[in-house]
């Protein structure tokens, strides 16, 4: 990350989640993905 000039801002591991579609099922792990997608694009801008 730092030869990227970026910070990193965690990770996700799902488990049980292989086929397209598929998260829809899991509203807390969608909610967990946007909000990781949304700081990282933040901390870009920063």
């Amino acid at each position: 990350f730092d030869a990227l000039d970026m910070s990193y801002e965690g990770g996700l591991l799902l488990d049980r989640i292989e086929a397209k579609g598929e998260i829809k099922k899991h509203p807390d792990a969608l909610e967990q993905g946007l909000n990781l997608g949304k700081s990282a694009v933040e901390s870009m801008k920063a």
